[in-house]
């Protein structure tokens, strides 16, 4: 009976550390290829903590742990180099990953912040597109290991065959076990792209649109980055210096 007992006991315990596990959240920033501007893709992921609670079943008190999000996020990405020359752009160049905030002493990186101000290394106005993807905790820390094994793995940056949009398209499909893809022609071979990139996760992924992208996501990397660029005096990145 003792033993009967307890292992309804742990059965408890397990179902409640289950439910009480709370949703997290998978955030893909967008900003998209137009007037000239290149665009870009980063994702983010929630913080959280996690409160040991007590809590009685049967008169028997048992111990859970509770997921509480900080209403912070982990943000990563991937960058070339800050120049990347007309004849490079098939290269295999070195590349800059990036994990913010560094430290509690960098700027809080939030879902607001991502709307209304940018990314606090890069881009300095809002992104042009948010959507997010409900996860779980275990979820999120299986991210942030797929991150950091492709960092290591892929030590490099190449504008046609990975760049940041490739970059978080793996980090996705691993996590998922899912094959999308979200390329469009550039002469004279296909490339991941932005505007493809949020055409695919809001048709394929059951995610929620927080900022839809405008119009010029349906319009062309060749016409938006390639002949505008010229027209609208762009260069191939628009960052703050990332050192």
């Amino acid at each position: 009976m003792n033993t009967m007992r307890f292992l309804l006991c742990m059965l408890f315990v397990v179902n409640i550390s289950h439910v009480a596990a709370r949703p997290t959240d998978i955030y893909l920033v967008i900003y998209t290829t137009h007037d000239g501007h290149t665009g870009h893709v980063g994702l983010a992921v929630d913080n959280y903590t996690i409160a040991v609670r007590d809590t009685i079943i049967n008169r028997v008190k048992t111990t859970y742990n509770d997921t509480i999000r900080t209403l912070s996020l982990t943000y990563f990405d991937l960058w070339g180099p800050a120049e990347i020359r007309w004849d490079e752009h098939d290269d295999n160049l070195a590349s800059r990953y990036f994990t913010l905030p560094r430290s509690s002493a960098e700027t809080r990186i939030t879902a607001d912040y991502l709307l209304t101000r940018g990314l606090p290394h890069s881009y300095d106005y809002p992104c042009d597109a948010l959507v997010r993807l409900r996860t779980s905790p275990m979820m999120d820390a299986r991210l942030k290991e797929i991150v950091a094994g492709i960092q290591e793995e892929r030590p490099y940056f190449n504008s046609r065959e990975y760049n940041c949009t490739d970059f978080v398209l793996l980090c996705l499909n691993r996590l998922l076990h899912t094959s999308l893809d979200a390329k469009e022609y550039i002469p004279f071979t296909w490339s991941s792209t932005p505007n493809e990139f949020y055409k695919t996760v809001v048709a394929q992924l059951p995610v929620q649109i927080i900022k839809a992208a405008g119009d010029e996501v349906e319009k062309s990397f060749v016409q938006e980055r390639l002949i505008n660029s010229v027209l609208f005096n762009q260069s191939t990145h628009h960052e703050k210096t990332n050192d």
